[in-house]
């Protein structure tokens, strides 16, 4: 009998460990192929590669949408993936209480299976020139900016239909970019 309790109270000690560091499985999450090719869906934004906040700040380096990247490694808390061009590595880590969804809903936001000609298609190379270096101005779809920017911060702009969405830029500072119908008519950088 003491064995049993014995292993009774490490088969629950393993589950509970095994909830903690659970492995979220991306190809599920995109419900696609496990091996299907994936790219970024918009630019990211990072300063730190093995630290890059999920809320996206548009502050320091960018890896532009379109790359092409292979996810290593998932859990609630964060993703890890390389760029397939050269190899490098990259950490976006996740905290749910900021982004209001479990990682599982937040995934498809960042990789999609179109690459950067897809992605990019009708998009003027004016505009595209602005999109691959991080700048929104006036006159751009949302579609465009979410390119450049990436989804607005979830907690300050939880309707994505909204007229206006708010974006980090670091910790403290943020801007808000205004559409009129769907193209951006203002830019407000607050700090």
């Amino acid at each position: 009998m003491k064995n049993f309790i014995k292993f009774m109270l490490l088969a629950i000690f393993a589950v509970i460990l095994g909830g903690c560091a659970r492995t979220v499985i991306v190809a599920e999450a995109l419900q696609v192929a496990k091996g299907t090719k994936l790219y970024l869906a918009h630019n990211i934004w990072y300063t730190d590669p093995d630290n890059i906040p999920a809320l996206n700040y548009q502050t320091g380096k960018i890896i532009e949408f379109g790359t092409e990247v292979e996810v290593l490694k998932a859990t609630p808390s964060s993703v890890t993936f390389v760029t397939r061009k050269d190899n490098k590595q990259f950490t976006i880590v996740y905290d749910e209480s900021w982004m209001l969804v479990p990682i599982e809903k937040y995934l498809p936001k960042i990789f999609v299976t179109k690459n950067r000609e897809e992605l990019e298609k009708g998009i003027p190379p004016e505009i595209l020139d602005k999109i691959s270096r991080g700048i929104v101005t006036p006159g751009m779809l949302k579609r465009e900016v979410i390119l450049a920017y990436g989804y607005p911060v979830p907690y300050m702009t939880p309707d994505i239909n909204a007229d206006t969405w708010v974006f980090g830029t670091d910790r403290l500072d943020t801007v808000r970019v205004v559409f009129k119908g769907n193209k951006v008519n203002t830019i407000l950088k607050l700090d």
